[in-house]
């Protein structure tokens, strides 16, 4: 008896340990428009005015993105850029949602989904379905109305090859999806597009490609 307790012990210990996440940091720097990664992977932030901090799960899949500034969420970021982003899994889904701070960015202060979720085939993107939410409290219903002409509240729509699609803010991520930058079929990494900052994200989702057409 005693002996089968120390197993279900030590198979209990060994699972727990199997599951723990992990934590990594990053420092970036607030752009005129965006947010850009300066160094993957900072030992020391003590220093560090602006670290990113990546919460990855036991399979290597990034689940949270913290931008802080000094230690604290940024507190005043532009209305369409999120303090906080959080990703589920499901069977070939990923969710990924924006706050700012613990609020969920509503589509009334910048008209931007604040929920996306991908359906993905073999680490493609072949549709993504997209949530809105709006500030009905301190925005009249008639200005929502017309709102939702622009983003409306839900859509699902299939990928096009033609159009390149990826996990919005995978791109600072260094975990991914378990080093797998998920895209569509077609896409092609556009070396002129300012979204992806430079160096270091560009090279890390040149890698991350490369490891999908491996797996």
């Amino acid at each position: 008896m005693k002996q089968s307790l120390l197993i279900l012990i030590t198979v209990s210990l060994f699972s727990f340990q199997q599951k723990v996440e992990t934590v990594l940091f990053h420092e970036y720097s607030p752009t005129s428009s965006s947010w850009d990664i300066t160094k993957w992977n900072i030992l020391d932030t003590s220093d560090v005015r602006f670290v990113l901090e990546e919460t990855v799960d036991w399979k290597g899949r990034v689940t949270e993105l913290r931008y802080l500034d000094n230690g604290e969420i940024y507190a005043d970021p532009l209305c369409y850029l999120p303090t906080r982003v959080t990703f589920s899994y499901d069977q070939n889904t990923i969710t990924e949602t924006l706050y700012h701070g613990r609020e969920i960015l509503l589509t009334t202060d910048c008209e931007m989904s604040y929920k996306k979720i991908y359906h993905l085939n073999s680490n493609y993107i072949e549709r993504i379905e997209t949530f809105s939410k709006y500030d009905s409290i301190n925005v009249p219903q008639d200005i929502i109305n017309q709102l939702k002409n622009v983003v409306p509240e839900y859509t699902n729509y299939t990928c096009s090859d033609s159009v390149n699609t990826s996990v919005e803010y995978y791109i600072h991520s260094y975990a991914k999806l378990n080093s797998i930058y998920p895209v569509n079929h077609g896409y092609k990494l556009d070396q002129e597009n300012h979204f992806y900052g430079g160096q270091p994200e560009r090279e890390a989702v040149e890698n991350t490609l490369i490891n999908r057409n491996n797996r």
